[in-house]
């Protein structure tokens, strides 16, 4: 058995694939789930609550927990690491969600275009550049596109009912 790959776990509503290895998707899961760090009342008991944006949807346990509490909704996912964007798609593959959540390997700002990343091999996490919070280990560098929430709803002429926003210290 490979201790360092990804495993799947499944839950009551969802399942996940994880790996043990660096902070990522087990850290996270815990947050989420033992440590409810996303739950917010007004969502679990509004139902009117069908659009979601996901701004930093990381491997998308937030996107899967809130998907699988709200049938019907749409979920988009802006995730701009690489790597933890394929895990997110992994994710919502497994869950059988590819028609309510829309991944986007895009970072989300003020204003639509490019920016820089670093992404460490320790973390699921990327941060940008202009951040506030930085990694301690050397980061590798990497050119991602931005887009605004403005910009994106527009385009899909669609507004959300919700937005949920983690993307380590961009949030301003």
């Amino acid at each position: 058995m490979d201790l360092w790959g990804e495993h799947p776990l499944i839950f009551r509503d969802f399942k996940a694939l994880v790996s043990a290895k660096g902070r990522g998707g087990l850290v996270f899961l815990h947050e989420i789930l033992a440590n409810n760090i996303y739950d917010v009342p007004a969502i679990k008991t509004d139902k009117s609550i069908r659009t979601v944006f996901d701004a930093g949807a990381n491997c998308g346990f937030f996107a899967l927990r809130f998907a699988s509490e709200s049938p019907g909704s749409l979920i988009f996912c802006f995730e701009p690491h690489p790597e933890t964007f394929q895990h997110l798609r992994k994710n919502i593959d497994a869950n059988e969600l590819v028609q309510r959540i829309l991944p986007f390997n895009e970072a989300v700002g003020a204003g639509s275009g490019e920016c820089t990343i670093n992404v460490s091999a320790e973390s699921s996490m990327s941060i940008v550049t202009s951040s506030s919070i930085q990694f301690l280990a050397a980061p590798k560098a990497v050119r991602v596109p931005m887009t605004s929430l403005d910009d994106f709803a527009g385009r899909q002429k669609l507004w959300p009912d919700y937005i949920k926003i983690d993307v380590e210290g961009f949030e301003v």
